[in-house]
């Protein structure tokens, strides 16, 4: 697929694309990404940031490439009902893997997981 490239991060990025794989990985700590041009054969960015927020390490998930947490955020009342377990099960319901920190580590402190609408498949 043809491609055009119109910063210099996707140009970099682009380097790597070799035609055959299909999804790709890269750490953008450092770079400058945001506000930047995704070419049109990028279908999904997925932005994973990790952060510390009153001594306590968050991550928060997102397809928008200029998100920044605790940015625009709503300043309306909010409510959540507190997470108590979250697992994940087999074919049969059978517990399997208890996932409840890594699940509360991205809600975010205000449990609303950063309001980022982010399926688990694309």
């Amino acid at each position: 697929m043809k491609y055009q490239t119109e910063d210099n991060f996707w140009y970099e990025e682009s380097k790597d694309w070799d035609g055959i794989l299909e999804e790709f990985y890269c750490d953008v700590t450092g770079k400058s990404f945001r506000h930047t041009s995704v070419p049109q054969n990028v279908k999904y960015v997925i932005l994973r940031i990790k952060y510390y927020y009153n001594g306590h390490i968050y991550s928060a998930i997102s397809n928008d490439i200029n998100f920044k947490p605790g940015e625009n955020e709503s300043s309306a009342m909010h409510f959540s009902i507190p997470l108590s377990s979250a697992w994940i099960v087999d074919h049969d319901d059978k517990p399997m893997r208890n996932i409840t920190e890594k699940v509360k580590r991205y809600s975010g402190p205000r449990c609303d997981f950063h309001e980022q609408k982010v399926p688990l498949e694309h």
